[in-house]
């Protein structure tokens, strides 16, 4: 399965592996994915993996600016709700 949802993908394999991507542009102007999550078993772990990199792996100087990528992180994974069920 390959889903898209802004500038992430959200993959899963048949062997029930889930992974989320984010789409980048190189310095040379090619488009790649880079891998973010890990590779687990369910979404609910999927997603709280996502948020923890999103926000943690952020250069947030204070509390506040890591709660805006914590809401930024949740919106990106409605996308993916959104997506996953239409």
């Amino acid at each position: 399965m390959r889903i898209e949802a802004g500038n992430y993908v959200l993959y899963s394999d048949t062997f029930q592996n889930n992974w989320i991507c984010e789409k980048v542009i190189s310095e040379k102007n090619v488009e790649y994915e880079k891998r973010i999550t890990g590779y687990l078993g369910d979404y609910k772990n999927l997603m709280m993996d996502f948020a923890k990199k999103y926000s943690f792996g952020s250069e947030s100087k204070s509390l506040e600016e890591l709660l805006q990528k914590l809401v930024e992180a949740e919106s990106h994974i409605q996308s993916f709700v959104n997506e996953l069920f239409k």
